[in-house]
């Protein structure tokens, strides 16, 4: 009967464990979900989608505050800024090795008071073509060239259809005659949202007219669900434009502005954006700028497109890039259980014994979520290891509001023994959050 009690006892010391092991493993909620990091294949970098528009000089940000999100585009023209203004910004952009792209039309309204004096366009053709090989003939094939910023919006072209397909036509023609202007790089048509029809008739236009389009471009400001039909809809544009027109040379696709008001602070729709931009295999995309609460645009007062305040110091969304940046250099293959949870898994830059995962957790609140880390101990820094330390922080939205840096939530110390994949639950994740998940 001792033996009977003694196994009964060390039967239910095991149950016990497993019950603590499963509460930590698993914890009560609406919905569960997983994650999978493949640890066993090498790093690789990662295109990044991080640009800009306008809000830039040659001092201000602070040089850190630019490095550390690193952007690869940098869209800038503007009628409110000085000719000098402009080209120092281009001069510290091409220092830095970002791709600027110029907002031709600006360059052109900024030669006078205001823009429906310069329309129709015929009426100052050669002022117009002059000031594109002026343009061309100053930074030749060292940006891009963005002939016109919403010719479907009636705010930035004052003239018809036509006339600006045919304005975007003399355009062409003059950088295309120019020396070395049959390697520049030329977008359009930038078009206020994925306007299908005008698109379609816009690249008709130039197929008929023997136009060269090196990037199809447009503007997108999508929220909430919809987004989660940017993927598809890059393709779908990708299937019936670039492939069905190959006569165009269309060779990238950009959205040269993303991100609308309502959400230009939100650390959480940039790496939707990210997500659906790399996975549709885009090449670029430019930050938009809005007004602030005090009705001073983000697009003219050097602060990131908001991602900075008025002090320079970083808002929740700065850090959202910043980790994404991070994630860009030593990328890790990972998936998810569902499309609405979106890890960003990768071997830490500034720690050779640290992966990272940048989560954006979007619609559902998640009782639990499991994290495998598949062939981990191929990983040098956790060969030897038996236990694994999980920090797990939170990038909360703090709007207009500085934030220091990430909140930390929990840290766990997570027992592993000689398991080459082990996992570990991550507990309680609120919707429409981004966290940060720290392994060591």
């Amino acid at each position: 009967m001792k033996k009977y009690f003694k196994h009964l006892a060390v039967l239910t010391a095991i149950v016990v464990g497993l019950a603590g092991f499963l509460a930590f493993k698993w914890s009560p909620g609406q919905s569960d979900g997983s994650i999978v990091v493949n640890c066993n294949m090498s790093p690789l970098s990662s295109r990044s989608m991080i640009g800009f528009l306008h809000s830039f000089n040659d001092t201000y940000p602070a040089q850190k505050l630019i490095d550390d999100v690193a952007p690869k585009t940098w869209r800038l023209g503007g009628n409110h800024l000085s000719a000098n203004y402009r080209n120092s910004s281009l001069k510290s952009i091409r220092g830095r090795s970002i791709t600027p792209i110029l907002v031709f039309s600006d360059y052109y309204s900024s030669q006078k008071d205001g823009i429906d004096q310069l329309f129709p366009i015929s009426a100052h053709l050669a002022r117009y073509k002059e000031l594109v090989a002026q343009a061309y003939g100053k930074y030749g094939n060292n940006a891009i060239y963005d002939i016109w910023n919403e010719p479907n919006h009636p705010s930035y072209w004052k003239g018809s259809e036509a006339d600006f397909f045919n304005a975007f036509k003399v355009a062409h023609d003059v950088i295309r005659s120019l020396p070395g202007g049959d390697q520049a790089l030329i977008s359009g048509p930038s078009t206020a949202g994925l306007d299908k029809e005008y698109i379609q008739r816009f690249l008709t236009f130039c197929v008929n007219n023997n136009i060269k389009l090196d990037i199809l471009s447009w503007h997108d400001f999508r929220n909430g669900d919809k987004l989660m039909q940017l993927k598809s809809d890059i393709q779908w544009a990708k299937d019936n434009w670039m492939k069905k027109y190959p006569s165009l040379g269309i060779k990238k696709v950009q959205l040269n502005e993303i991100i609308g008001p309502k959400d230009q602070y939100s650390p959480l729709v940039p790496l939707m954006y990210f997500n659906a931009l790399e996975q549709s295999g885009a090449d670029a995309a430019c930050k938009g700028c809005w007004p602030n609460s005090k009705g001073v645009s983000n697009c003219n007062n050097n602060s990131l497109d908001g991602l900075i305040n008025e002090a320079g110091q970083p808002r929740s969304i700065w850090w959202s890039y910043k980790y994404y940046n991070e994630s860009t250099k030593g990328r890790l293959t990972s998936s998810s259980s569902s499309q609405d949870l979106i890890p960003f898994a990768y071997e830490a830059p500034d720690s050779s014994n640290e992966i990272r995962i940048l989560l954006a957790n979007y619609k559902n609140d998640l009782g639990a979520v499991n994290v495998s880390l598949r062939q981990l101990r191929t990983v040098p820094a956790f060969t030897a290891k038996n236990s694994i330390v999980v920090e797990l922080y939170q990038i909360p939205d703090t709007e207009e509001d500085a934030l220091s840096g990430p909140k930390l939530v929990s840290t766990k110390t997570v027992s592993i023994g000689s398991a080459a994949s082990p996992s570990f639950s991550i507990p309680d994740l609120a919707s429409n959050q981004v966290y940060l998940v720290k392994i060591k």
